[in-house]
């Protein structure tokens, strides 16, 4: 008799009676580990006896959502676009109001999740979805995360390749209007209902059935919610009295509650356990029109979910996701990302629609009234996702400048609109440079730049010498590179020293 193998890096041993608890850590393959591992490379035994390692990443770098982007896709968690294939990979591109929109998709889901935080980027981004298995840089900028493994451009490309793309429009429409339609009827449930009353229909299978593992998760089943509001998880199949073959059980008895739908078991349970280890345990439900048709035509009815911009404990962005299981889905499109630009003019109409789409998602922080609100706008008016809250100082009083951004030697002023009105100098090196900036033919060197006093106080001076005597005098100016006196007055025109 073969010896169990034995356990490495934490692996718990199988066969050991633990609870389900979404918390608890997991190797690639969904043994459970113990608690307390470093971040680091690690080792667990596979189903086969074989040693594989696997690395635990710092999870405080990972994304909002990225558990339900993990379990979105499909395949292999570590494609590269070497291997590119469309349903392995994260899909990072934006919203019609210029929002980070991840999205991951099999033959029979879609999901989304939309970063309110983050602005979309210039193009398409395309990464693998090895996320918390996977090395992050520990040297990633203050407060941004990865959603693992390096991500690669997929259009505008110096290379001038083209990969696919997905494009899940028509899914998130759909799921949309799950909620937001007239006769919408929307559910609050806990996934955790879900994904505990797919159990019970995956152990009917194996045991009523006789299914092997691997078939009962897979098994379809009927998902709906009874006139209280209760979750109900249903075998989809039964065995023929006659020829002892599966066939479709009848469909349960729901008076009064929602609709039905039929979904594989077992994105029904990832995506309900992904939502759990999101830390969600509040989520509107609805059962409705899909993106598929019946055989007689009649809409296919989806199980989706939505939670609306809540603020992810780990992040602290502000985050919508949604998803839709639904057998056979038919709304995400596989599509080619942007290749070259075949010309100047295309590029300068692309950048035009990048800074159309800028400019309607800072339109929702116009006149900002704090340095938060002042922080979104200038984010989402520039697609410098990187300016700080602590580095914008408000500007109550001024009738032309709503705030300022603070920079080294200088800052920049900025009126309610997030258009640029200015400068301001910090220092006399900033002085200097904005002087010389707007004087490009005569500019001036740095002994003729001082920081005044006294009355001048707040102000810089620039010491010029008059043609006509030679007498030295001094221009001064404010901060923002406005002349307000020389002394002592000159009748003629000075030289720079």
């Amino acid at each position: 008799m073969l010896e169990k193998p034995p356990v490495r890096g934490g692996q718990v041993e199988e066969g050991q009676d633990m609870a389900y608890n979404p918390a608890q850590p997991r190797n690639p393959i969904g043994q459970w580990t113990e608690w307390g591992l470093t971040v680091g490379w690690h080792e667990y035994v596979d189903r086969r006896g074989n040693v594989r390692k696997y690395y635990k990443n710092n999870l405080s770098q990972m994304p909002s959502g990225y558990e339900m982007m993990h379990v979105g896709a499909s395949g292999r968690n570590f494609s590269t676009l070497k291997n590119h294939d469309v349903h392995e990979r994260v899909h990072i591109t934006g919203t019609e109001d210029g929002e980070q929109l991840a999205i991951a998709s099999t033959g029979n889901t879609c999901f989304g999740v939309i970063n309110h935080d983050r602005e979309a980027p210039e193009h398409t981004l395309s990464m693998c979805r090895g996320n918390k298995f996977q090395p992050v840089s520990e040297n990633l900028p203050l407060d941004e995360t990865s959603f693992g493994g390096r991500a690669a451009q997929l259009e505008g490309r110096k290379d001038g390749k083209v990969y696919d793309t997905l494009n899940a429009r028509t899914n998130e429409q759909v799921n949309r209007a799950a909620f937001e339609g007239e006769n919408a009827k929307v559910y609050h449930i806990d996934p955790k209902d879900f994904a505990e009353a797919e159990v019970k229909a995956r152990h009917y299978y194996e045991n009523k059935l006789g299914l092997n593992n691997a078939d009962a998760r897979s098994a379809e089943v009927f998902v709906y919610m009874d006139k209280e509001g209760k979750t109900h998880v249903a075998p989809a199949l039964k065995r023929d009295s006659k020829t002892g073959l599966l066939k479709r059980a009848p469909r349960p008895h729901n008076e009064g509650g929602s609709p039905m739908a039929i979904v594989p078991g077992d994105d029904l349970t990832r995506m309900t356990r992904a939502m759990q280890a999101e830390g969600l345990d509040d989520v509107q439900c609805a059962i409705s029109a899909g993106t598929g048709k019946q055989a007689n035509g009649h809409p296919q009815n989806a199980l989706h979910f939505r939670k609306e911009f809540y603020r992810n404990k780990a992040s602290g962005d502000h985050v919508t996701s949604w998803g839709t299981i639904e057998m056979n889905n038919k709304g995400t499109e596989v599509e080619k990302a942007r290749g070259e630009f075949s010309s100047d003019k295309e590029y300068a109409d692309y950048k035009s629609k990048v800074a159309d789409r800028r400019n309607k998602a800072a339109s929702n922080y116009y006149h900002p009234v704090d340095s938060e609100s002042a922080a979104k706008l200038m984010r989402r008016k520039t697609g410098n996702m990187n300016i700080p809250q602590d580095s914008i100082e408000m500007r109550h009083q001024d009738k032309e400048v709503s705030f300022a951004v603070r920079g080294e030697h200088t800052n920049t002023l900025y009126d309610g609109y997030g258009s640029r009105v200015g400068y301001e100098a910090n220092d006399a090196d900033g002085f200097r440079s904005m002087f010389n900036y707007s004087h490009q033919n005569n500019p001036v060197p740095a002994q003729a730049v001082h920081v005044g006093t006294g009355k001048h106080e707040g102000q810089y001076g620039i010491t010029l010498r008059d043609k006509a005597s030679g007498m030295s005098v001094v221009s001064w100016y404010n901060k923002r590179g406005h002349h307000t006196d020389t002394e002592p007055p000159l009748k003629a025109n000075p030289q720079r020293a």
